[in-house]
């Protein structure tokens, strides 16, 4: 049997995406809503300002410094959420799972880990990180969070 020749366009499958689909279908809902429209401009603002530090980390900082940047991080994501206290959070991560993000190796999270508990900056549990000493983490990882956070303004 051929091919049916009932389209005379080729047809997409219902989840191809497509750049011109977006702007058709939303553009109306957002010119109605521009708080949503705002708010999608600055989260994108803070995707791409935290994806160029993670970058950076990579290439830039040491094994010590990654992770230290990381729990800073999450600190201070966690906390603007309320899922953190002013000196931790729940961190169901394992060290496995820190390397596999920060591109290190099991071994080398596990050296790291245990030099920011001597430095007593980090208490790490089961289930549960206490930051002992934030600022002192912070400057560790030389971090800076204002690329987590977007100005208010019109």
């Amino acid at each position: 049997m051929g091919r049916a020749r009932c389209c005379r366009r080729p047809q997409r499958a219902p989840t191809d995406a497509h750049p011109g689909d977006f702007r058709i279908h939303w553009r109306p809902v957002l010119a109605q809503h521009p708080g949503l429209a705002r708010g999608l401009r600055l989260s994108k603002v803070v995707e791409e300002a935290t994806t160029r530090e993670w970058l950076m980390s990579v290439g830039r900082r040491s094994a010590l410094e990654r992770v230290a940047h990381l729990l800073c991080e999450l600190q201070v994501r966690l906390q603007a959420v309320g899922f953190a206290t002013q000196n931790g959070y729940d961190l169901a991560l394992t060290q496995q799972d820190l390397g596999d993000a920060l591109g290190l190796s099991n071994v080398h999270v596990n050296r790291t880990v245990h030099t920011l508990r001597e430095r007593n900056l980090i208490a790490w549990g089961t289930r549960h990180l206490t930051i002992l000493d934030l600022p002192r983490l912070m400057v560790l990882a030389e971090f800076n969070p204002k690329y987590l956070t977007v100005l208010a303004g019109p």
